[in-house]
């Protein structure tokens, strides 16, 4: 006999392997958790799954997940996705979707849902009363983009990187941005990058230099730059050089104390020699060649004699609420490149 029902709390673990099963055996390897964090990778999500279960065993699945969906400030609908359907390689034709598809629909209409959507072949979900509604944008961006759609921004202040710590301060940025949008899902934040890595997608964001180290100084530090227009190339890793950079600002921005005052960037041609070496400290011999030059000023009150010598060691702040982590992180950064 079968029994369909919403799956209970102590079957997660069997709900997420019985999909994990159904769509690798049906393609390729799936590991849900992954592919869909925002819905796998938390505790919680059995109760949005209907579950056809036979002598004590998973032998289909159709999970039914809530959302909201905005139009402006002022209207909000009621959603809901049909995703996970999933039925035994030895149960096909037993009629386990039909009758879960159905129980699902039956209770989205009886909760007030207004709107209902799935991907899927369009043939197989018509019998539900599922039309085509929607189209997918794919698009392209890069430097060509950037070069004409943006000309009268500084190309050199403009970078376009990939989000991957969840406690990137831009989330809140991203996160604000998506509400702004005339038509909106409502999102968590706390899973905002789940979301977007939902199905191995990955995000992206194109960011203004100057912009973001005003956010990191605060509202009342200026910040001015001071950037000479021969500058030569230099090769860096990217990625780091943007960690270096802002751990300096900001430390730069904290040395204010909250006050009002002046932070400024410079960014100068200079030529590497022994006597010049001197004023630098590094691990490793620096080498006699041209390069570019980053320096950092503020207007804050200094840095004590009494820690001048340990400023790069980890824990060692002058302020009251620093962490001793910023310039250290710097140091050990450049010393790996």
């Amino acid at each position: 006999m079968t029994e369909y029902r919403l799956a209970r709390p102590q079957e997660e673990a069997d709900v997420l392997d019985f999909i994990n099963m159904v769509f690798s055996m049906h393609s390729q390897p799936h590991d849900f958790a992954a592919l869909l964090p925002k819905v796998y990778a938390h505790p919680g999500f059995a109760r949005y799954h209907y579950v056809a279960v036979e002598d004590g065993h998973i032998r289909g699945t159709v999970a039914l997940l809530p959302l909201t969906l905005r139009v402006e400030e002022n209207c909000a609908l009621k959603a809901g996705y049909i995703g996970s359907v999933a039925v035994h390689p030895y149960s096909r034709g037993a009629g386990h979707m039909k009758a879960l598809m159905r129980m699902a629909l039956t209770d989205a209409e009886a909760q007030g849902y207004d709107l209902l959507a799935l991907g899927g072949r369009r043939q197989r979900y018509a019998y539900f009363g599922f039309e085509k509604g929607g189209q997918r944008l794919t698009f392209s961006l890069n430097s060509d983009n950037v070069r004409h759609a943006m000309a009268d921004v500084d190309e050199d202040a403009v970078r376009i990187r990939e989000v991957t710590d969840a406690q990137d301060t831009v989330l809140e940025d991203v996160w604000q941005l998506s509400r702004r949008q005339m038509l909106t899902c409502e999102r968590d934040r706390e899973r905002l990058l789940d979301i977007f890595h939902s199905w191995h997608n990955a995000l992206y964001v194109l960011e203004d230099a100057r912009q973001l180290v005003s956010r990191v100084v605060g509202d009342r530090v200026a910040v001015a730059f001071d950037v000479r227009g021969d500058v030569p190339d230099v090769d860096v890793d990217l990625n780091q050089f943007w960690k270096v950079f802002f751990n300096i600002v900001k430390n730069a921005g904290e040395a204010m104390g909250g006050n009002a005052g002046h932070v400024t960037l410079a960014v100068v041609p200079f030529r590497m020699t022994k006597e010049a070496a001197s004023a630098f400290i590094s691990e490793h011999p620096l080498p006699e060649r041209d390069g570019v030059l980053f320096r950092v000023t503020d207007d804050g009150p200094g840095i004590p004699e009494r820690i001048r010598s340990r400023i790069f060691d980890p824990y060692v702040s002058s302020k009251s609420l620093g962490r001793g982590l910023g310039l250290a992180t710097v140091r050990a950064t450049a010393a790996r490149r």
